[in-house]
């Protein structure tokens, strides 16, 4: 039972070198999983931004029709139509700028699911070579630590009578 004390005190921190990179991984992966669920919210958000402003947009193009019809403006011509217009494309402009800052802020997001899994991968990977270089050095630990025993049991032995020794053989007289 001895002997097996130090294989299982072995096995044991590899496991936990395995386990542990498994677990660091699994939990880069969910906060990868979190950022992907955000960059997804910023790009919804801007486009409800977006529509609302074409809405607020229409609903301000009316008012001004409303207003400028009941002023006897002729509509459709003229400086009533370039106001109008010159609206609309104000509003245009907000709405690509919205747009444009979701698709920053999801790509940002976006960018750091990317950075999580890849630590991840490399946490599991610098997790296994850790697993294995703790194998290989308890290997190398036990291998070395049977050859200095098996040495100075040698060395006792050499040094408490020379060894093995002949047994001297039994004659039988007479034949």
């Amino acid at each position: 039972m001895g002997a097996a004390l130090p294989v299982i005190a072995l096995a044991a921190t590899v496991g936990g070198k395995v386990f542990g990179a498994i677990s660091e991984k699994n939990a880069l992966y969910d906060a990868s999983k979190v950022d992907d669920a955000n960059a997804l919210g910023s790009l919804l958000e801007g486009e409800q931004q977006a529509l609302q402003t074409r809405r607020d947009e229409r609903m301000q193009a009316g008012d001004m029709i409303a207003a400028m019809g009941g002023a006897g403006i002729e509509l459709g011509s003229g400086s009533a139509g370039d106001v109008i217009a010159q609206s609309a494309y104000q509003r245009e402009l907000e709405i690509l700028n919205i747009r444009t800052r979701a698709t920053r802020q999801a790509n940002s997001f976006y960018q750091q699911a990317a950075d999580k899994r890849k630590a991840g991968r490399n946490a599991l990977i610098g997790g296994m070579f850790g697993a294995v270089a703790s194998a290989v050095g308890g290997a190398s630990d036990m291998r070395a630590g049977r050859t200095a025993s098996a040495q100075a049991g040698a060395e006792r032995s050499a040094s408490l009578g020379g060894g093995a020794q002949a047994v001297p053989q039994m004659r039988v007289k007479g034949g």
